[in-house]
C-alpha cells in the first residue's frame, strides 16, 4: 500500500474517531429532559462530519475546516480565561484533548492534499 493512500485514509479514520469522541460529551443535557440543549451541545460534531464527508474529495476542505475547528476553540478557551471562568492550566488540558487532534488531522488532510496535488495524472 502506497504512503499517500495510507496518509488518505488515516485523515478519514481518525476524523471519523474524533468525531465519535466528541459526541458523548452532549449526552449530559439527556437527562434534563430537553432536546434542544442536546442539538446545540451536537453542533460542532455534527459540523465536521458535514465537513469531514466535503473533504472526503477535497482534502484542503478537511485541513482548513479542522485548523479552524482548532483556532475557534482556542478563542473560546481565551475568553473563558480572561473573564475568569476556568485557570489556564485547565484551559491548556482542554486544548490539549479537544484542540491539539484537531490541529493533528488538519495536518493529515494538508498531507493528503499535498500528496495528491504533486501526483502526476
Amino acid at each position: 500500500m502506497k504512503l499517500s493512500s495510507i496518509l488518505r485514509w488515516t485523515a478519514r479514520i481518525v476524523s471519523a474517531a474524533y468525531i465519535a469522541f466528541l459526541l458523548p460529551f452532549s449526552f449530559d443535557t439527556l437527562e434534563s429532559g430537553l432536546t434542544w440543549p442536546f442539538f446545540i451541545h451536537n453542533v460542532p460534531a455534527l459540523a465536521l462530519a458535514l465537513l469531514t464527508s466535503l473533504a472526503w474529495k477535497w482534502p484542503l476542505v478537511g485541513s482548513a475546516a479542522y485548523g479552524l475547528a482548532a483556532l475557534f476553540y482556542w478563542g473560546f478557551l481565551v475568553r473563558l480565561v480572561g473573564s475568569a471562568r476556568i485557570s489556564r492550566s485547565i484551559a491548556l488540558s482542554w486544548f490539549a484533548s479537544i484542540g491539539l487532534p484537531c490541529l493533528c488531522i488538519a495536518a493529515l488532510f494538508l498531507t493528503d492534499h499535498r500528496l495528491r496535488s504533486c501526483r502526476p495524472d
